[in-house]
């Protein structure tokens, strides 16, 4: 059995605890001054490899 490594998708990285509290303040702000003008929020889709999650719950290929 050849294990397949996942990497992450190009343009894209995690957001670790450490730098979790600055995106957030940073979000707040923008979403404050869109508010004000506004302006709504788009929420667009979180993708992953299928095998990342299967891997995680025990799924056998």
């Amino acid at each position: 059995m050849t294990k397949e490594f996942i990497r992450s998708i190009k343009g894209t990285q995690d957001i670790l605890p450490g730098q979790s509290q600055r995106w957030q303040a940073l979000e707040a702000t923008i979403r404050n001054t869109m508010d004000t003008y506004g302006y709504g929020e788009i929420r667009t889709p979180a993708f992953e490899r299928t095998e990342l999650f299967a891997r995680g719950v025990g799924v056998e290929p």
